[in-house]
């Protein structure tokens, strides 16, 4: 029961070269949190869960709804089944105010994150939470959408806010009075008068969010008048023919994602004029007079809701431009509407009731399939005989997930496995059998032929414990997301299996570590069963969850493997002192997600059992074989796990040669920055809600460090600080949003590649002038404000310019901006005085997208 090792390499071959490409691509590009446009905002709101428990039930789930998704990131917290496709209902809200452009903004990322905390959950229920309130209690919406007992308040609904004209008139004014170009909140506000929403629909800004559950055709009527760029009425179920008249002559733009129900064909026109995607999660029918209003959105329309809906509306809604997601039907009566499904990358229809091979022959059709992205989900009940030949006829290999616990016919999975891409049993918990034989079969046919084709990933699999579908798993995808217990035998025939070879120049072999043993839901395991894991050398053995550890266990995991991580939460003294690296199987990292209580003894113990020679080339470069060193955080670097670094610990952990990684950290104390300063090691790399911002005895403090410090930091206000980052070789404020100007002439002085993607606003000229000797020109995507003075030097650029300018109120900048002889782009461009739009019109430099779309701000008071 050997896997063809050459068979294997060449696999892994193939998807590491795919996976480094997409690496090498966000590395350069610089467009990393752009896979998921709101990360930054899901980890503010699950950083702001006051209770700890709760805290880390997000981060459990999190983990554990990704890996069975096979999705990486926060991909979960929006959409439907993670990694793209369908939102969710906190998706559909936060794709409102998030649009593509906005992704590179993390500042735009986190403001939306925080706005949608007081957005009701479900708009269908009267009491239901906010998304904010979800998340305090430890639970993603995602989850909450599928199971409506999540649902239930943990505490009273606060009452509804009443508002008089008075008052509106003086939110107005206040927030006006911070830009020209905000969003007015007011979810809680559920009901409105005429004479209130008179006076909402003075404010001229970007967007007014309005909590109300009804709207009467008189409110409607002045709401049309707003002077707001868009109004979002994210509570409003129904609408009646007479107030949707009046909404459909809004002059913005209007969001409405809690209609139950659509009858105005004005209103849906209205609606799909957006030029962003469309959703309605609670949608469940439409006229063919409303798909036909619906389908000129030329972006992307999702009708999470839709189940049996008759032909005719299919055939109306395959008409659409965009890409359409239908996950809620039941079945498919059109034809066209199964050619349009195939369009997108993902074929996204779990809840089908029936399917027919002619049917599957085309979705089998979907171009963007290949071994990573896209692919079929369906349902296992439709997955018939006659639908999976149907399916294996396609030479392109699709992906498919199959949902459901229906176990699968064994000459179905056959057929699959012999012929499908990847194939996924997404809530399969235990094979049958009969489905053991099969894999064990196909798996043995394909060795014999010295191919490895199949690739079959059970993601919701509980127990391990039949060998043969162990070495499957292993073999292909390596991926045991869900298992909380492994028997003896799969652990010694994971033991067993060929380790990795190198012929050396001398013609000896080298055993080389190879292999992953990803055990991320596993809470125990026995010193017996770990024996027989590290039979052979792996490249890393990961048990996040397994908190109990003996003596063996720990000497032969770290003699083993060269990446370990473990569940510890406390490390006894006993057990740093077993931590050894003396077995040359290279560089190696231990990594501790979930210790909070490190006691300064066992710290140091662990320091000295680790630390090898430190070389010392020169200032910036220093080199030692002490394995990588990793405590808090966890795999996605959400929630605070390390509360406060004490500064005894922190004394102890200075003294490290290696590389330390302090993830998570949620308070820097001085004394503790004060200790770390001391670290002569290679990195020292912070991170966490808690060093985003360092007070000035702890900032001074970490400028004097030997070592190489990477920290995440959003403000730097420190000139000893910013003296620091601007001698070192190696760049660390790809996050930073904001300088302040005592610190700017020094942090200017930084030799290598100056790029600060993330700065917010650029006041200095000085700095403009050090971003101008950028290879490829000044690339600011989150920019929000520019001065004068900084536009006239950005106007000297030889190359180039992109700004994330949102909005532009001074004819000076435009004129400035004109200037620049490779142009200027505004991506992000939404609004502008009418002295800036008649400058942009005439300049032949400046890209804008859309400019007679641009809303029309009043001309700036002098």
């Amino acid at each position: 029961m050997k896997a063809d090792q050459s068979t294997t390499r060449s696999v892994w071959f193939r998807v590491s070269a795919v996976l480094f490409s997409c690496y090498l691509f966000v590395a350069l590009s610089g467009k990393a949190a752009a896979l998921c446009g709101l990360y930054e905002g899901a980890i503010v709101q699950i950083e702001r869960v006051t209770d700890t428990t709760a805290a880390q039930k997000l981060r459990q789930q999190l983990d554990q709804t990704n890996r069975v998704s096979n999705s990486r990131g926060v991909c979960i917290v929006c959409h439907l089944y993670g990694g793209g496709g369908p939102r969710n209902t906190f998706g559909t809200a936060a794709n409102i105010l998030l649009s593509i452009k906005d992704r590179e903004a993390f500042s735009r990322s986190r403001k939306v994150g925080l706005l949608l905390s007081n957005i009701s959950a479900d708009p269908r229920m009267p009491d239901s939470p906010t998304f904010g309130e979800l998340f305090q209690q430890g639970q993603f919406p995602a989850l909450a959408s599928r199971v409506p007992e999540f649902l239930a308040r943990s505490s009273p609904a606060p009452k509804p806010r009443p508002l008089t004209p008075q008052q509106a008139r003086q939110i107005v004014i206040a927030t006006e009075a911070k830009s020209p170009w905000e969003i007015l909140e007011l979810s809680r506000l559920e009901a409105i008068t005429p004479e209130v929403a008179a006076e909402l629909a003075a404010f001229r800004g970007e967007m007014l969010i309005l909590g109300v559950r009804s709207l009467s055709p008189q409110t409607a009527a002045v709401l049309a008048e707003s002077k707001v760029a868009s109004i979002w009425l994210p509570s409003l179920t129904t609408v009646s023919l007479e107030a949707a008249t009046f909404l459909s002559t809004v002059r913005g733009d209007l969001a409405l994602t809690a209609l139950t129900e659509l009858e105005s064909v004005s209103l849906a026109e209205k609606l799909a004029a957006r030029n962003a995607a469309l959703s309605f999660p609670y949608l469940r029918s439409v006229s063919v007079d409303i798909a036909a209003a619906l389908v000129k959105n030329n972006k992307e329309l999702t009708l999470g809701a839709f189940t049996q809906i008759p032909a005719e509306v299919q055939d109306k809604l395959a008409e659409t431009t965009g890409i359409l997601y239908m996950p809620g039907l039941n079945s498919i009566d059109s034809l066209a509407l199964a050619l349009k499904l195939i369009q997108g990358s993902r074929v996204f229809l779990p809840n089908l009731k029936k399917l027919t091979s002619e049917q599957a022959t085309l979705l089998a059709g979907i171009k963007s399939s290949g071994l990573f992205f896209g692919g079929i989900f369906l349902p296992s009940r439709v997955t018939t005989p006659e639908v999976a030949g149907a399916i294996a006829l396609n030479p392109n290999r699709v992906n498919v997930t199959l949902i459901g616990t229906q176990p699968l016919p064994a000459e179905v999975l056959e057929t699959l496995l012999r012929n499908s891409g990847f194939l996924t049993l997404r809530d399969v918990t235990a094979l049958t059998p009969q489905q053991i034989l099969v894999v064990d079969r196909v798996l043995k046919n394909q060795q014999n032929a010295s191919r490895l084709v199949m690739i079959l990933s059970l993601p919701s699999l509980k127990s391990l414990e039949s060998p043969t579908v162990a070495l499957a798993l292993g073999t292909t995808n390596n991926s045991f997301p869900s298992v909380t217990s492994i028997s003896r035998e799969v652990a010694d025939t994971f033991g067993k299996l060929p380790e990795a070879t190198r012929r050396n120049r001398d013609g000896t072999v080298e055993f080389l570590p190879s292999g992953e043993l990803w055990f991320p839901s596993l809470e125990e395991l026995s010193p017996e069963t770990a024996r027989l894991l590290m039979q052979r050398r792996w490249q890393g053995i990961s048990l996040p969850a397994v908190e109990d550890y003996s003596v063996e266990m720990i000497k032969s995991f770290t003699k083993n493997c060269r990446n370990v991580t473990l569940g510890l939460t406390s490390l006894p003294v006993e057990l740093a002192a077993e931590f050894d690296d003396s077995l040359d199987i290279g560089h190696q990292q231990f990594s501790f997600p979930k210790l909070t209580d490190l006691a300064p003894e066992s710290a140091r113990t662990l320091v000295k059992r680790l630390n090898k020679e430190l070389t010392i080339i020169n200032t910036n470069v220093r080199q030692s074989m002490t394995p990588y060193l990793r405590i808090g955080g966890d795999n996605f670097d959400v929630g605070v796990v390390i509360p406060s670094l004490k500064p005894e610990v922190a004394v102890e952990l200075a003294k490290y040669n290696g590389n330390i990684y302090l993830a998570g950290l949620g308070e820097l104390p001085d004394a503790t920055a004060e200790a770390l300063s001391r670290f002569q090691g290679a990195y020292l790399f912070l991170d966490g809600p808690g060093v985003r911002t360092l007070g000035e005895k702890a900032a001074t403090a970490l400028a004097t460090m030997p070592g190489n410090l990477q920290i995440s930091l959003l403000e730097l206000s420190s000139v000893a600080l910013a003296k620091r980052f601007a001698r070192q070789i190696s760049w660390t404020l790809s996050k930073l949003e904001v300088i302040s100007n005592e610190a700017t002439p020094a942090l200017i002085q930084y030799k290598q590649i100056f790029s600060l993607r993330q700065i917010i606003e650029l006041d200095s000229p000085e700095l403009a002038q050090r971003l101008l000797k950028n290879f490829f020109g000044p690339t600011l995507p989150a920019l929000s404000r520019l001065s004068p003075k900084a536009a006239e030097v950005i106007a000297k650029s030889s190359n180039s310019v992109l700004l994330g300018l949102e909005y532009l109120d001074s004819p000076e900048i435009a004129q400035s901006l004109c200037k620049v002889s490779k142009g200027v782009s505004l991506p992000r461009l939404r609004a502008a005085t009418p002295a800036v739009i008649a400058v942009l019109k005439e300049s032949k430099s400046i890209k804008v997208d859309q400019l007679d779309s641009l809303y029309v701000l009043s001309e700036t008071k002098k």
